[in-house]
């Protein structure tokens, strides 16, 4: 049962770290196109209303990449680590 457990455990470990992965990337997307729109947008104004129109999604992006990765230091640093 506990050999399943930590297969298990290891799975949704891989599964949680393609989904930071993939947030990262979207995070890092989002950097690369606000600074693209800087060479367009010389009104700082326009673009502070883009990033508060924006602010909702990036903020998912933060708390699901600390989430996730609390999800997978945790185990690393246990005594029952399955890595």
């Amino acid at each position: 049962m506990s050999l399943i457990g930590s297969f298990s455990f290891t799975y949704l470990s891989i599964f949680f770290s393609l989904i930071y992965y993939y947030n990262l990337f979207i995070g890092l997307m989002l950097v690369e196109i606000v600074i693209r729109m800087d060479w367009f947008i010389l009104c700082t104004s326009q673009l502070i209303q883009l990033i508060i129109n924006n602010f909702y999604f990036l903020f998912y992006i933060f708390l699901t990449n600390i989430f996730l990765l609390i999800t997978i230091l945790i185990p690393l640093f246990a005594n029952n680590s399955p890595f």
